[in-house]
């Protein structure tokens, strides 16, 4: 299975006294539970059918407490929306303290979410190096770097093994390592400090709610460590260990008009077969302006090679990438002077290869720069033909309509895009997807970013997001929100194990890896968080302020990589700021960069529920907010249209953008318009979960005891809209029709109220005091419906006789009162 390959491919060897392999007899204790096999937020998977390393040993008969081998999981934990913390930083002179203490600390699997070790850690270890123990193998189940430094204080710690968040089949690629039936093959795509206050954005990382500078500039990861810092490197970058050996020779340089090639014999020298990882630096010794010691080029993967094999691989470098962003020019230049190609295995471990002497400097790429304060957005619609002629007929509301995002189809769904039937256009569907399809399903979980990074192997990458896609497709998904692709500034991000390196030319070659295979599948890809979301505390305030060298150099480069190679349908924006305006409005990024210098054709989303207003979101090329319409911001829009700030052109432009990414969806394509019922005999029953779209996020599914299928919501959603259900009914003939629901509510105050298709509330049911929670009810109103399609509207009230309003704009979701509210399905039947 592909989880089973990129977590095996992944994981990363990083220290080996000559322990492992172990003998495939060998007995071995776990501490430390079962691993984290994914993260949370976006990022989480409901996955039934997973395989933990305590599982596998178990089946396999290989546990044993009383073993003189011991496997200690390192774990910490990583979600959307909070960031890593600190903790204490112990004093490793002094272990003594440690020993004798009780384990006090978390249990097996609470989720820590520290840098540095806990005290329960250090004792544990402790007990461990002062027991009968004799090998202590360290398995780093982790977001993203930790403290290491502790490493050496344990003479007993033999083995240790990075294996990230490694997904549902982890368990099986660890044992499959640890037996030597897989030979590690997995490379850091970061830089690994002894401590936190080594890397160069400690000092101003979170450090305020409102602003976040980049001090550091270019240097970050690698670059900062190779120029700067090299003893304060525990694991360099690139770095990671093997079973067998490799030898590089027969090194040849040849320089083409455009380009350099660089081929190298690569040759397993050892006795277990396995794969490497040839990578590419470029130096230039003497440049007017700073600029890394050693930037990665080029990289790529060998075939599995069996003791003896050789393979040749070769490597073309374009010219055009040893540029540098200069500000004063505006432009990428290539510096004169000489450039020093290096190969090897490791950012520490290579041999110069070649040199290419450039006489004179050479504009590669003339642009403007976008963020000095004078940019002005131009617009960048193009005829489409039938397409541009279908947008002229729409009206102003329904133009608005497709700036925002519409109902998902099925329970926990993140909304739709698109939802304009007449005109052809279907309701899109999206899933959260950077480690698997997230939604009340059952789906296979993928390992994190990072891991499919550290295979270094672009096929495998692409087998991933083939895999992904295809889920999608079988859940009913078109748009994957999936990669994501920012940069690791810092350890401490939360959010780090969804990305997946320090370094821009792997993450863009990895990200477009992954978007080819998704939309190979006939799924859409989501190139996001666009861009410096390098941290989530107070994410959708913090000011991120960043030169324009620093962002083109590194924090964009991965998503012009991506956006250039593979096409994504689409990009996701972030919450944050940039240089003080949000992401969702900034017209420098979106419409100078993204547009108008890479050519982005697809649609820009906003991350869900930004707090920015549409009318500024579509002046700023932001096409869809997303996840569905708020009625207060269609309103704001509608005003911004007749004030003359918004013009028809420009929602007719964001339109354009709009229908021609749907336009690539499946669902288009089969023009699925979603589901229909039609009544029989003059009666239609519906279940519960056959809808045409539900209020977004706070819908679940689940069963009675009867077997009957119900949708779970809460009175209302997150911010204080009143939860719904759209149901599609075709009837032969116009009248007055019976709507029946079943119904049970812990709110004693409840009603359902019906809508037609013109917003206009026609019908009333109150659903009764609920004496019993698990009580169901049938409730009755009476509805008119015209002849053929109608879209009936239910809708939860918790208020009786209390009209639609909204909360104050922005409210938070903690503050809304949340009563339950289940339905088990609709009948619909003629009045007699």
């Amino acid at each position: 299975m592909i989880a089973k390959e990129i977590a095996a491919e992944g994981m990363i060897l990083l220290k080996n006294d000559s322990l492992l392999p172990l003998d495939k007899n060998k007995k071995i204790s776990v501490l430390g539970g079962e691993e984290l096999l994914g993260g949370g937020g976006s990022a989480r998977v409901r996955c039934e059918d997973s395989k933990t390393l305590i599982g596998v040993l178990r089946e396999m008969y290989l546990i044993d407490e009383n073993s003189d081998t011991a496997v200690f999981l390192y774990k910490r934990y990583g979600r959307e929306g909070a960031d890593r913390s600190l903790g204490e930083k112990p004093d490793y002179n002094e272990f003594a303290a440690y020993m004798g203490e009780t384990d006090d600390g978390a249990e097996e699997n609470e989720r820590i979410d520290c840098f540095y070790p806990t005290k329960a850690e250090l004792t544990k270890l402790c007990e461990l190096e002062n027991s009968k123990v004799e090998n202590i193998i360290l398995v780093l189940n982790t977001p993203f770097g930790c403290d290491l430094s502790f490493i050496d204080n344990f003479s007993k710690i033999k083995a240790v093994i990075l294996e990230f968040f490694p997904g549902m089949s982890g368990g099986e690629a660890l044992a499959d390592i640890l037996y030597g039936r897989t030979c590690p093959s997995g490379k850091l795509v970061d830089t690994i400090a002894y401590k936190y206050e080594d890397y160069p954005s400690s000092e101003n990382f979170d450090t305020d709610e409102q602003t976040t500078e980049y001090k550091e500039g270019i240097f970050v990861g690698y670059r900062y460590f190779e120029t700067f810092a090299e003893d304060k490197v525990m694991f360099p970058f690139g770095f990671g260990l093997s079973y067998t050996g490799f030898d590089f020779s027969n090194y040849t340089f040849a320089e083409e008009e455009k380009s350099v090639l660089i081929s190298v014999d690569v040759k397993n020298t050892g006795k277990f077969s396995g794969k490497e990882v040839v990578q590419i630096y470029v130096s230039k010794p003497e440049t007017a302006v700073q600029r890394p010691s050693l930037e990665l080029k080029g990289y790529a993967k060998t075939k599995e090679l069996a003791p003896g094999e050789v393979q040749r691989i070769p490597l073309r470098i374009e010219k055009s990438s040893l540029a540098y962003f200069d500000t004063d020019r505006a432009a990428w230049v290539i510096e004169a002077g000489k450039y020093l190609f290096y190969a090897g295995n490791s950012v520490r471990n290579t041999r110069l290869c070649g040199e290419f002497n450039c006489e004179k400097d050479i504009i590669t790429e003339q642009v403007s720069l976008k963020f000095d304060g004078k940019f002005t957005p131009a617009s960048s619609y193009k005829s489409a033909g039938e397409l541009s002629e279908t947008i002229g007929k729409m009206t102003d509301d329904e133009l608005i309509s497709l700036a925002h995002g519409q109902p998902p189809a099925f329970p926990t769904g993140t909304g739709g895009i698109g939802n304009l039937a007449k005109y052809g256009i279907p309701n899109a569907q999206t899933a959260d997807g950077p480690a698997g399809i997230r939604m009340s399903v059952n789906a296979a979980c993928f390992p994190c970013g990072t891991l499919a990074a550290c295979t270094w192997n672009a096929d495998l990458q692409t087998a991933f997001g083939a895999a992904l896609g295809k889920e999608g497709i079988h859940a009913g998904v078109d748009i994957i929100l999936a990669p994501s692709m920012n940069i690791h500034r810092n350890p401490l991000c939360g959010r780090n194990f969804e990305y997946l390196s320090e370094d821009p030319l792997i993450t863009g070659k990895t990200a477009a890896a992954i978007v080819k295979g998704i939309q190979s599948s006939g799924a859409c890809a989501t190139v996001k968080h666009f861009a410096t979301n390098n941290c989530e505390f107070f994410r959708g305030c913090n000011n991120s302020v960043v030169n324009e060298r620093t962002l083109r150099e590194i924090y964009l480069k991965g998503f012009e990589i991506a956006i250039k190679e593979a096409k994504p349908a689409f990009v996701m924006t972030s919450y944050n700021l940039l240089n003080g305006t949000h992401l969702s409005e900034n017209a420098p990024l979106l419409r100078g960069i993204l547009r108008g210098e890479w050519g982005f054709e697809g649609a820009v989303m906003t991350d869900w529920r930004t707090r920015t207003n549409l009318d500024d979101e579509i002046l700023g090329g932001n096409n869809v907010k997303m996840p569905f319409g708020y009625p207060d911001q269609a309103k704001i829009a509608m005003e911004s249209l007749k004030s003359g700030k918004l013009t028809r052109a420009a929602l007719e432009e964001n339109a354009y953008y709009v229908i021609k990414a749907v336009m690539r969806t499946k669902r288009f394509k089969d023009k699925n318009f979603g589901k229909t019922h039609y009544l029989k005999n003059g009666e239609c029953v519906i279940p519960a979960l056959e809808f045409l779209g539900v209020s977004t996020t706070r819908v679940r599914q689940d069963k009675r005891e009867d077997g009957k299928d119900y949708i779970f919501c809460l009175g209302k959603d997150q911010r204080s809209q009143r939860s719904f259900v759209l149901y599609r009914v075709t009837v032969d003939e116009s009248g007055e029709y019976e709507l029946t629901a079943e119904i049970s509510t812990n709110c004693p105050s409840s009603q359902l109220w019906y809508y037609n298709e013109n917003g206009e509330r026609t019908g009333t049911a109150l659903c009764g005091a609920a004496e019993d929670e698990t009580k169901w009810y049938d409730i009755k109103t009476k509805v008119d419906l015209n002849k053929g399609e109608n879209i009936i509207k239910l809708v939860f009230a918790t208020e009786p006789d209390t009209e639609y309003s909204l909360a104050e704009y922005g409210r938070s979701w903690l503050d809304v009162t949340e009563e339950d509210i289940k339905l088990s399905g609709i009948t619909v039947r003629r009045s007699i």
